[in-house]
């Protein structure tokens, strides 16, 4: 068995010239896809975004894909073994090794993704598909209905907050958002980034983040939350009086799953066996009309 987070997105479009229809823009890239079987692939300088349409669905029935994340010959793991040195791993040009989800996107704005450590995210497919099929679409992350909420209680409260990102590269995506916490003198050259701020225990408890500081956290959690792969807020509570943690990666809209082994791979799920996770996992949360408040706890955020 493997342990999986099906986690929860809501889609939409870019803008309107063309529009976004799941199973059009599937369907377009299924042919691309039988006619050049290269056409799966949009190369990067360190990581491939490789993605096969498993079903195109239609107007009632969600398309299913096939997401891989795959590494350049530059940035490939080695292997090892006692008493040998390092080594390359054996494989042929166009083999790669390969970090794989798979994602369901329904008619009705929701899409879900078997996600763990190394999953690609959903970010990459919207991207893949801008290249591919000038197909703009979004994927926002959905969150546990009340987390908007108890966000904004702490709100010109925040009295620490840590974060991580693993591709410092992506500052330029932010409009400065994310330079008010990351030092300058990384650059682009870091590998990743972490960083805590927060106020000492021998401050004062009514000494608070800056307006500016606190303005770019929220800016992070509620906009750029797919640069960052921790994110962990700390604040007094206006309604309690005390302090509050929040851990957005946790708070996510989220089923945990555990799921038979795939024959080809035992290390991934079985792809029948996770569409299904998926399914019943939006189902129970549309039954529950979690989906339906946690998307209005988003909407109502983005105003």
């Amino acid at each position: 068995m493997v342990d999986r987070k099906i986690i929860f997105y809501r889609w939409m479009p870019v803008n309107s010239r063309p529009a976004f229809v799941p199973h059009a823009v599937a369907t377009a890239l299924a042919k691309k896809i039988a006619d050049d079987e290269y056409a799966a692939m949009l190369e990067g300088k360190e990581i491939t975004t490789a993605v096969h349409v498993i079903a195109a669905g239609s107007a009632t029935t969600p398309s299913r894909f096939r997401l891989l994340s795959l590494r350049s010959v530059d940035n490939r793991p080695l292997q090892w073994e006692p008493g040998a040195d390092l080594a390359p791993l054996p494989l042929l040009d166009d083999q790669y090794p390969a970090d794989v989800t798979y994602v369901t996107v329904w008619p009705d704005y929701y899409a879900a993704q078997d996600s763990y450590s190394d999953a690609p995210r959903l970010g990459r497919l919207a991207h893949f598909l801008i290249k591919k099929e000038n197909a703009h679409v979004s994927f926002d992350p959905l969150y546990m209905p009340d987390v908007y909420e108890r966000l904004h209680d702490i709100r010109g409260q925040m009295r620490g907050v840590q974060m991580s990102l693993t591709r410092p590269e992506y500052m330029d995506r932010t409009s400065g958002i994310l330079r008010t916490f990351l030092p300058a003198i990384y650059g682009h050259s870091a590998p990743s980034v972490k960083v805590e701020v927060g106020m000492g225990k021998y401050t004062k408890r009514d000494q608070y983040f800056t307006p500016e500081a606190d303005e770019a956290v929220f800016q992070i959690a509620e906009s750029a939350h797919e640069l960052v792969d921790r994110l962990i807020i700390r604040g007094r509570s206006r309604r309690t009086n005390r302090m509050e943690t929040l851990n957005m990666m946790t708070e996510r809209l989220q089923e945990t799953v555990s799921l038979p082994s795939s024959k080809e791979a035992s290390a991934f799920p079985d792809p029948d066996a996770t569409f299904k996770a998926h399914d019943a996992a939006y189902q129970a949360f549309k039954d529950r009309g979690v989906l339906d408040r946690a998307t209005q706890a988003l909407l109502t955020a983005s105003r």
